[in-house]
């Protein structure tokens, strides 16, 4: 029995070796800061040991580190039931002034930029030239405005199917036209 468990944990992990990812939809980011999505030997090389301490008695262990100045937190959202360090949601916004630092520190990140090349401070003319028009857009001409982006067509997306995974979603608001926070990976099944 131990051994049929094993072999079908072990399969979708091999999978993901042997078989190239699809290159993702335009509305798709999978890395930041070279960490990708679902691959936790890149968690490991950025992270170190912090890729497996996520807190562990939440419905959503998370991990978050700070960037050399501190100024900008990276939440990884691990799912569980999901091999440990492999992540899938990131989260990236600035530090609150009057949180606590995070004891994740990552002295030789300055800024935490996705794959795509997302980054806070960048404007909304440039995420869409980035991922396209969004899904929906909340919010009046001139304010605070949201981008959500939501691939959910499981049936027809190789890129989804590779993960195993059936809906892929990226939110990222903005303020005065720039990006002030971004929330993007797969949704908890």
């Amino acid at each position: 029995m131990r051994w049929i468990i094993a072999t079908i944990i072990f399969s979708g992990i091999y999978h993901r070796i042997l078989f190239a990812a699809p290159n993702p939809p335009p509305a798709a980011d999978i890395s930041m800061s070279e960490i990708f999505l679902h691959e936790p030997a890149s968690a490991k090389k950025v992270l170190g040991h912090w890729a497996a301490i996520a807190s562990p008695n939440v419905p959503l262990p998370k991990v978050s580190c700070d960037n050399m100045s501190r100024r900008e937190r990276l939440t990884l959202v691990f799912h569980n039931g999901d091999v440990q360090g492999s992540f899938n949601e990131f989260i990236v916004e600035p530090t609150a002034t009057e949180a606590a630092p995070a004891k994740c520190h990552l002295e030789h990140i300055n800024r935490f930029i996705s794959g795509k090349g997302l980054a806070l401070g960048i404007t909304t003319t440039e995420v869409q030239r980035l991922l396209g028009a969004p899904h929906q857009r909340i919010g009046p001409d001139g304010g605070d405005v949201t981008y959500q982006y939501r691939i959910d067509n499981f049936a027809d997306s190789d890129f989804l199917k590779f993960y195993g995974l059936p809906v892929y979603f990226g939110e990222y608001r903005f303020r005065q036209g720039r990006l002030t926070y971004l929330h993007v990976g797969f949704e908890y099944p």
